[in-house]
């Protein structure tokens, strides 16, 4: 009698897990590569092992994710972006504490953030806009471990931006008022000469979208330069109406060619 009780036991366990694997076969099969692709990707991805060997380590590029990257005032971190890729904004938590500036180098003349903390035991995150895509970062200031240089692959296709970029003067993201900046991604142009960036009105950052041009001061300038552009098939430079959001000069045209006057000094602005 018990041995036929098992008989039955074991014929009724195979048919659960026939029935169990066949509801994983259903789910496969229902489910597309690209949604099985997005439940398999990682928020918060770390460099932390490749820091502690303090070699180059690779993320895997997706649009919800945020990455680790650990960083010491002895030396400087460079993230290295796609070739085509250009930096239009620079948005930290800290920017104090984290020195940041931006350079174009090696083979492909890729866009270069390098990173550089004054100080140990401190974090902050910085989110950097391109033209293509939006990265987060989360920055740890450690005194043993660091990452020298951060590189992304973009393994899933669609990992780009199509769509306009809102910012504001109050960084209030839950209401879009008159006085937001529409930028096109797709349209934006970041190739600006500045002369006399020694000059303490000198712009962190010029581009356009062909409608607008984006002027991105320094956070700390006390006072707001004249700007005078070259006007359409002229020679001559004249006073334009501008808007001054927070630390934003935004011209409604494209800037072939720019002035910036404050006092007895100014420095030049000039599309390459």
């Amino acid at each position: 009698m018990m041995k036929k009780f098992k008989n039955i036991l074991t014929g009724i366990l195979i048919i659960l897990g026939v029935g169990f694997h066949g509801n994983a076969v259903a789910k496969n099969n229902f489910l597309s590569d690209e949604a099985i692709s997005k439940m398999q990707v990682k928020k918060l991805i770390s460099g932390k092992q490749d820091a502690i060997k303090r070699v180059a380590t690779t993320f895997d590029f997706y649009t919800d994710s945020i990455y680790d990257v650990y960083v010491t005032p002895d030396f400087v971190t460079m993230i290295k972006f796609e070739p085509e890729e250009d930096i239009v904004a620079v948005i930290g938590g800290d920017n104090t504490n984290f020195e940041m500036e931006q350079e174009f180098g090696g083979a492909d003349n890729s866009i270069y953030l390098f990173i550089r903390p004054t100080d140990l035991d401190i974090t902050s995150n910085v989110n950097v806009m391109t033209n293509k895509r939006i990265y987060m970062f989360n920055l740890y200031s450690t005194l043993e471990i660091f990452n020298p240089l951060v590189k992304f692959n973009y393994p899933v296709a669609g990992n780009t931006m199509k769509t306009t970029v809102i910012t504001r003067n109050d960084r209030n993201m839950s209401s879009v008022g008159k006085n937001s900046i529409m930028v096109d991604l797709e349209k934006i142009d970041s190739n600006y000469l500045i002369s006399n960036k020694n000059l303490p009105f000198s712009p962190t950052q010029v581009f356009t979208d062909g409608v607008k041009t984006v002027i991105i001061m320094p956070e700390n300038i006390q006072e707001a330069p004249v700007i005078m552009v070259k006007g359409v098939g002229s020679k001559e430079f004249e006073v334009v109406n501008f808007e001054y959001e927070f630390n934003k000069i935004i011209v409604h045209r494209k800037i072939t060619e720019a002035v910036l006057k404050l006092g007895n000094k100014q420095l030049t602005i000039k599309h390459r």
